[in-house]
Parts: C-alpha cells; sequence; structure tokens
C-alpha cells in the first residue's frame, strides 16, 4: 500500500508494511528517498514515466526533474527485495550490465511494455530471478550469453516482440525453465536443436509466429512438456515423429495453420494427449492411423476445414473422448462407429475386430445403449456440414431419436444439402420415413407418373395405328405446289 505526494523537486513514497506501490506518472526515484525500507519485498513502479535505467552514481549531480532516470540504486537498502515491477514504463536500451547488482535476491523481475530492443548482459547478476517478463516491447536480438548466469529462472515471457529465430545457444543454461512463451513474434526458422537444452520445460507458447514447418524430433529433448501451442502460424507439413518424445503431453494446439492432410502415427507418443485442437486449417485427408496413439484424448477439433468423408475407424482409440468438433467441413455421410464411445466398446469390440471393415448398424448401437448403464457422455458437433438426407441416413436418424449416450450439439444446423426436395430442411425434424433414396420428390414423381402414363398411351395408339396401315391396302395423300396453284393428288401404294 503506497500513498505518493509531491515532496521538493520529486514524488516520494510512504511505504507500509513491505509493499511500496507507486504509480503516480514518477521520474525519479532517489537513493535518499528509500533509505529506511530495510525489509522491503516488493516495489510497484509500473505505469510511470521512466526513460531509462542507470546506475552510475556521477551522474546524480545532473539528474533533473524532467531526466525520467530509474536508479537502482535507490533500493541498495532493501536486502530482501523478491519483486520489481516496472512494467507500462518507456524504458529503452542500452541498460549497464551493472544496474541489477544490488538484487541478489530477486525472483520476479517485470519489464513488460516497455521500448526495449534487446536483451544483452543487464540481467547477468540476478542470478536468484525466477521469473522475467520482457513482453510487449521491441526486442529482436538476444545475446547468446544474455541468460548465461540465470540458471534458476523459471519462468521466461518474450512474447509480442519482433524475434525472428530461435538459437539453442541462448537458453543453453536454462536447465530448470519451466514456462517459455515466444508466442506473437516473427519467428520463421526453428533450429533443429533450438529447444535442446530446456530439459525441464513444461509450457511452450509458439502461436502467433510465422513457422512455417516442424522438424523431425524437435522435440526430442523436451519430455516433461505438459503443453505445446502452436496456433496461428503458417505449418503446411508435419514431418513424422515429430512429437514422439512427448509423453507427458496434455494439450497440442495446432488450430489455424495450412495443413493440408493428416499422415500416419503424426502423433505418435502422444499417450496422455487430452486436447488436440486442428480447427481452421486446410485438412482434406486424416489417415485412419493418424490417432491410433491417442488413448487418453478427450476433446479434438476438427472444425473449419475441407473434410469431406473420414474412416470410419479414425476415432477408435479414443477411449475417453468427450467432445469431437466436426463442424465447417463438407461431410455428408455419418458414421456409425464414430459414436462408440467408451461404455459401449467393450460390447461392440469383438464385432470391430472380427469384421474390421464393417460399419455396424444403428439398430446394434442402439441394442447395445439399452443394454449398457452408460455414465459417460460423448458430445459431437456436425453442423454446418452438406448432410446428405437420402435413404443411407435413415438409420442415423432413427437411432439419434431414441439413444441417450450421445449429445449433438447444434443440431438445428444439421441441414440437408441432397436431395434437392430436403435441401434446407433440418435433419433431425424429418422422420426417418422421409429419407428416401429416390432423386425426386413424391408430388415429382406423381406428376412424372402421369407424363409417363400419357407418353406411353400416345406411343400404343400410334404403334397400333402403323399396324394397321401395314396390313390393307391404302391410299395416300399427297400435297404438290405446282408453281401458282396447289394440287392435291392421290396415289394408291
Amino acid at each position: 500500500m503506497c500513498f505518493c505526494w509531491k515532496f521538493a523537486s520529486a514524488r516520494h513514497c510512504l511505504v507500509i508494511a513491505t509493499l511500496i506501490h507507486c504509480r503516480c506518472r514518477t521520474k525519479r526515484i532517489t537513493e535518499l528517498a528509500l533509505t529506511n525500507l530495510t525489509s522491503l519485498l516488493s516495489a510497484d513502479f509500473s505505469g510511470n514515466e521512466f526513460e531509462e535505467i542507470n546506475d552510475d552514481r556521477g551522474l546524480d549531480s545532473a539528474i533533473t526533474d524532467h531526466s525520467a532516470v530509474f536508479r537502482p540504486v535507490a533500493l541498495n537498502y532493501s536486502v530482501f527485495l523478491k519483486t520489481v515491477n516496472l512494467a507500462h514504463n518507456k524504458i529503452k536500451d542500452p541498460i549497464q550490465s551493472k544496474a541489477f547488482k544490488s538484487f541478489k535476491f530477486l525472483r520476479v523481475f517485470n519489464l513488460s511494455h516497455n521500448n526495449l530492443n534487446k536483451v544483452g548482459s543487464a540481467f547477468s547478476k540476478l542470478m536468484a530471478l525466477h521469473t522475467l517478463d520482457l513482453s510487449h516491447n521491441f526486442i529482436s536480438y538476444v545475446e547468446d550469453d544474455a541468460l548465461e548466469s540465470n540458471v534458476v529462472l523459471k519462468e521466461l515471457y518474450l512474447s509480442h516482440n519482433t524475434l525472428k529465430s530461435i538459437k539453442h545457444k541462448v537458453w543453453r543454461h536454462l536447465f530448470e525453465l519451466k514456462v517459455l512463451d515466444l508466442s506473437s513474434n516473427k519467428i520463421s526458422t526453428v533450429e533443429h536443436e533450438s529447444f535442446a537444452s530446456l530439459i525441464a520445460v513444461r509450457e511452450l507458447y509458439l502461436q502467433n509466429n510465422s513457422i512455417y514447418r516442424l522438424q523431425q524430433k524437435l522435440f526430442a529433448c523436451n519430455s516433461l512438456l505438459t503443453q505445446l501451442d502452436l496456433s496461428s502460424n503458417v505449418i503446411a507439413t508435419i514431418a513424422p515423429n515429430s512429437f514422439v518424445e512427448l509423453h507427458q503431453l496434455t494439450s497440442l494446439l495446432l488450430n489455424s495453420n495450412r495443413l493440408s492432410s493428416v499422415e500416419p502415427y503424426t502423433f505418435a507418443g502422444l499417450v496422455r494427449l487430452n486436447i488436440l485442437v486442428l480447427s481452421d486449417n486446410r485438412i482434406r485427408n486424416i489417415s485412419p492411423q493418424a490417432f491410433c496413439e491417442l488413448t487418453s484424448l478427450k476433446y479434438l477439433k476438427l472444425k473449419n476445414n475441407n473434410l469431406q468423408e473420414l474412416s470410419p475407424s479414425v476415432f477408435d482409440a479414443m477411449h475417453f473422448i468427450h467432445s469431437i468438433s466436426l463442424n465447417g467441413n463438407f461431410l455428408t455421410q455419418v458414421q456409425t462407429r464414430w459414436f462408440l464411445v467408451p461404455a459401449l466398446r467393450i460390447e461392440s469390440r469383438k464385432i470391430v475386430e472380427e469384421y474390421p471393415g464393417m460399419s455396424i448398424p444403428f439398430s446394434v448401437l442402439t441394442a447395445l445403449s439399452y443394454k449398457n448403464s452408460v455414465d459417460h457422455f460423448a458430445d459431437y458437433d456436425l453442423s454446418d456440414n452438406p448432410w446428405d438426407c437420402s435413404c443411407q441416413t435413415r438409420d442415423f436418424l432413427t437411432w439419434f431419436h431414441f439413444q441417450k449416450t450421445i449429445r449433438v450439439r447444434n443440431f438445428r444446423s444439421l441441414r440437408c444439402h441432397d436431395p434437392l426436395y430436403h435441401r434446407g430442411y433440418i435433419l433431425t425434424e424429418l422422420s426417418p420415413e422421409q429419407l428416401s433414396c429416390w432423386p425426386i420428390s413424391l408430388f415429382q414423381m406423381q406428376i412424372l407418373a402421369v407424363v409417363i402414363f400419357l407418353v406411353a398411351l400416345c406411343s400404343r395408339a400410334f404403334w397400333s395405328r402403323q399396324t394397321f396401315m401395314r396390313g390393307r391396302k391404302t391410299h395416300v395423300l399427297w400435297l404438290k405446289n405446282d408453281g401458282y396453284t396447289l394440287t392435291f393428288v392421290d396415289e394408291s401404294t
């Protein structure tokens, strides 16, 4: 808690307990102002107008009220200081390497939302630092030895900067780093061993960059990784076994990329994955073996792709699935085996193994649903697809009205595309009897039947006449145009 007021030519803060909180557009903090703060644990100077961090005592006499300089020496007496917040200032480079030499026990340092252009050796004295936030700056370069002294660093935030590449030398000493945020940069190339030294990392955020390819075994040394965000990049291909060592990974986000297909064993090794997001890509084909090792998957999002069909067995390995989103694709048929929730797999597994290519009838699935008391409810989103409302969907519709184990979200958006006479209708509001394999409606069939009857009647009359004329001598009347007069000639055949 802090109360700020103007005293002499500077603004000072009265500290209560161990926290100083000063957001008064301060431009200068002198050493004298904070002399007695020996028990200070946290200092918050965010939202001020500091433009420079300088600890040169020789400049003290030259500092004026307009100099906007933060002097770390002012906190020299706060030997137990744990947290310093300098976010939302105007601090720019250079920062002297000895500027923070008095912060020997500093744990959290926030320099976000400033005007820094690079990360140099300024943090080399912060050997006890656990969290360093440099997000929302203009950092385009990180020196190779910038963080070599921060061996106990746990969290590093470099998001919303202008970094273009990742060099493994930068964090070769960060063996205890658990969170690395590089999102919203301009990174396009990722070296093969970029994350090789991050053996303890748990969370890695690379979204909103320009990464176009994932190399094979890129994360081979990050076996403890639990969250990986690669969304909003331009990834077009994923090399096989890219994630094979990530046995602890629970969340993988690959949405908003340029993937066109999912090859077999793309997600091999991800035995504990719970969340997989592949939405907003260009995926047209998914191999039946693409998800074969995702036995723990609970949430799968495939919306807004170019899927036209899916293998009946594509979801067979997902024994604990809770939700599948397939909306916004070009699917026309519903496969029975998509809806085999875990409680039903016990009964249906023998059928699948004995007849691997068979599509289990919905009647069998309904019978299994009644036989098993299912506590696990699966959730499917099939909306915004051009569904085929013909007789091939009749069994699904019959099953849909009776089952209680599957919840189809946005079922009113399941609109028919084919055949034409059902186009625009809501699939779930039609009765199974209305789904036929005729290409035209009942009324159109009646009109067509009348037309066919009339054509058949006329054809019969015509051929009867021809038969009658062939059986006897007839007279044929010819019409001739003889100049200006018309004459009728009766010729006998």
